[in-house]
């Protein structure tokens, strides 16, 4: 009877070794010898690479107790060997992750045993602490999902039910923001769409993903006229001023592009430019509109939304702060409320409108002195006024005011974007309407002129006089397409003065000096229009 007691209280052989491995690690940390060889030629990546095979063999061995269902051996082997892979030292190394292992597979195994070990009535509860846990200690934890706990072993449906209910029962009064997704996630495996929806609806406004998460799943199953009245509750639903709207927004354009229901193809594009003010879905604005008429409309409905002050950032519930423990608005990294579109995409909607003496007023009083290479509301209307000074879109431009426009609107581009480039749209949209322009009178014209030259003049002063010089190109571009705009509109004496007065003002900086003054030379070759 003594030996069998004896027997139970023994350590497992496999936890043994893992705590001889912890202590062994612990006992390397921040050594500097190890630090060294990390620092020399062609050293280790990690100090403590040579850990890692010791590391692979013992998670081998608790996956296999894992898969003889010895599960509390697993738990506290796994629990252990976490607790390990949490470590760092003063640099922020941590142990080596062995290649052969996915580390996300073996904490689901992790929490399987976790729920199949669970006291009656805890099981919920256990597991939620122990995702919280690996999330909080292990950047592999970021990833974790409940499908992957029913995916590691199978389990009977009506077990994994079971587990769903209870593991829902302890999200729904959790308020980290992990949380909501797990919730989400165990709603739609538990209850499909429709247990989404009423998730949604039970705690509006404060899970405005549930309807994010509804929408896609009912956008694979029902017909678009259904997916267009879940998206108009959705945007009902959806706390204003959201950035997160504008996916709501995007499925109800998709519905009603496939239903010819223009109205609602409007609505949407407008709600998604509320909730995303870029030029990507001002665009997509106007394209909705078609005629020239109604795209007007829409273009001054953004400029007047921009200048109003309510119009921008609209109030919704609060976020985290500021209101009671049941009162948190959950919402995804990177969500936010939206402060209402920039000043270079409401100068879009201004030129795009026809309204290029206002967006003249808005270049000329823009409070950005250092704008050569930024991406300001002057930096964007210039090379535009400048390319329409010149003739474009009907005259072919000259090749200073053909880079700078170039480069204006690429400022627009994402480089992550995977739909056609911002900056080619724009450009086309610009080579609609710029011809509709309505010329003003040759006094207006060359106090037009003289201001584009005046404030290339200006920000290149700051440029060069401020810190921020590393290159001249942005300059150099900009002043000759000022140049070439006083060669078209006035003479080669007005162009060959502009260069001249630019390059005695900053014949300190030589290298700046001479380009210029070989370009200036190139312009004046070409004969004025």
């Amino acid at each position: 009877m003594q030996a069998a007691a004896k027997h139970q209280l023994r350590p497992n052989p496999l936890l043994k070794d893992i705590a001889s491995f912890d202590r062994r690690f612990r006992a390397a940390l921040g050594d500097w010898r190890r630090m060294d060889r990390v620092r020399g030629f062609g050293g280790p990546d990690n100090p403590y690479d040579d850990f890692a095979p010791k590391l692979e063999r013992l998670f081998k061995r608790t996956r296999k107790a894992f898969e003889q269902r010895n599960m509390r051996l697993a738990r506290d082997a796994y629990a252990a060997l976490f607790a390990t892979l949490a470590l760092k030292d003063d640099y922020g190394f941590a142990i080596t992750r062995p290649k052969s292992i996915s580390i996300a597979d073996e904490q689901s195994c992790y929490l399987r045993a976790v729920g199949e070990t669970a006291p009656p009535g805890q099981r919920g509860g256990e597991l939620t602490q122990g995702m919280h846990r690996l999330r909080r200690d292990l950047w592999e934890g970021r990833s974790l999902t409940v499908q992957a706990l029913f995916e590691c072993a199978p389990m009977p449906p009506d077990l994994r039910g079971a587990w769903l209910d209870e593991i829902i029962a302890v999200l729904r009064h959790d308020r980290e923001r992990e949380a909501d997704r797990w919730l989400r996630e165990a709603v739609r495996l538990r209850h499909g769409a429709v247990g989404l929806r009423e998730l949604a609806l039970r705690d509006r406004p404060w899970r405005p993903q549930a309807w994010l998460d509804w929408l896609e799943a009912f956008a694979t199953q029902e017909a678009s006229a259904g997916l267009l009245r879940a998206a108009k509750e959705a945007l009902q639903n959806i706390p204003e001023g959201l950035e997160s709207r504008a996916l709501a927004a995007d499925h109800l354009a998709g519905a009603a592009q496939v239903l010819a229901d223009r109205e609602s193809l409007l609505t949407a594009r407008w709600e998604a430019f509320r909730a995303e003010p870029l030029p990507r879905r001002l665009l997509d604005l106007s394209d909705a509109a078609r005629e020239r008429g109604a795209q007007t409309h829409w273009m001054l409905q953004v400029v007047k939304r921009a200048c109003d002050p309510n119009g921008g950032h609209i109030p919704g519930p609060f976020v985290d702060g500021g209101t009671g423990g049941d009162q948190v608005l959950f919402l995804r990294d990177g969500d936010h409320f939206t402060s209402g579109p920039t000043d270079g995409t409401t100068a879009c909607a201004l030129m795009l409108a026809g309204n290029w003496r206002q967006a003249m007023k808005m270049a000329r009083d823009d409070g950005y002195p250092d704008w050569l290479g930024a991406t300001t509301a002057r930096a964007f209307i210039l090379p535009v006024i400048m390319a329409w000074l010149v003739g474009w879109p009907e005259r072919h431009m000259p090749a200073g005011v053909s880079t700078s426009l170039q480069e204006a609107l690429a400022r627009f581009d994402d480089p992550n974007e995977t739909e056609e480039r911002v900056s080619r749209r724009l450009r086309c949209a610009l080579e609609e309407v710029v011809p509709t322009w309505k010329e003003p009178a040759q006094a207006v014209k060359t106090v037009v002129v003289n201001t584009c030259a005046r404030l290339t003049r200006a920000g290149v002063q700051v440029m060069l006089d401020g810190s921020r010089h590393p290159g001249f190109e942005h300059a150099i571009v900009m002043v000759v397409a000022a140049a070439e705009v006083l060669q078209v509109q006035q003479s080669d004496a007005a162009a060959l003065s502009f260069f001249d007065k630019i390059v005695a003002r900053h014949r300190q900086h030589r290298d700046f000096a001479s380009q210029l003054r070989i370009r200036s030379r190139q312009v004046l070759r070409r004969p004025s229009a």
